[in-house]
């Protein structure tokens, strides 16, 4: 069954695909609706089978969502270039790191809208649990002389001048 798309629908599809994870009130701070109807949409988009979810674990952390492969093949008009390499093949199992993965994209929104705020370009964000197809090692991944270092997530930013910064995020 193929979902025709809101205009809520194709903007959470495409902060899926942007953002990998994403819970309720993520989408919320992207201004994407309010909570009540992105709630109901992604149930909608789970029942298509568009999306995942890792149920709320009280305490712990909210539910979190993922676009699926089918999601990435179906909404693929709405999506970057890649999107369905990216999607998710298995469901997201949560973890450990899951209340961290969580922050981390707090930390990547809180970023990008800063710099839309400010004149500043975000050129690429890498994000350790980033899907990469046929990939074994973290997108974010650095090797220097002396070792291996995995960083939350690199970013590359660009100055209103056009003057490139990268740097590490740690949460």
């Amino acid at each position: 069954m193929t979902l025709e798309l809101s205009e809520a629908d194709a903007a959470l599809v495409q902060a899926l695909d942007r953002y990998n994870l994403l819970t309720i009130e993520q989408a919320e701070r992207l201004g994407i609706a309010n909570r009540k109807h992105i709630g109901e949409r992604l149930n909608r988009l789970i029942k298509g089978k568009y999306a995942g979810r890792l149920e709320h674990k009280p305490l712990v952390r909210p539910a979190v969502y993922w676009l699926t492969e089918r999601g990435a093949r179906e909404c693929s008009e709405y999506l970057s270039e890649g999107a369905e390499s990216r999607a998710r093949k298995k469901p997201y199992s949560g973890g450990a790191h899951a209340r961290q993965r969580i922050e981390i994209v707090d930390c990547i929104i809180a970023l990008n809208q800063w710099a839309a705020r400010s004149g500043w370009v975000v050129n690429w964000t890498r994000v350790e649990f980033e899907r990469k197809a046929g990939a074994l090692e973290s997108p974010a991944r650095l090797i220097w002389e002396n070792g291996v270092y995995v960083p939350d997530a690199l970013v590359c930013l660009s100055a209103p001048s056009g003057e490139p910064f990268v740097f590490a995020l740690e949460v």
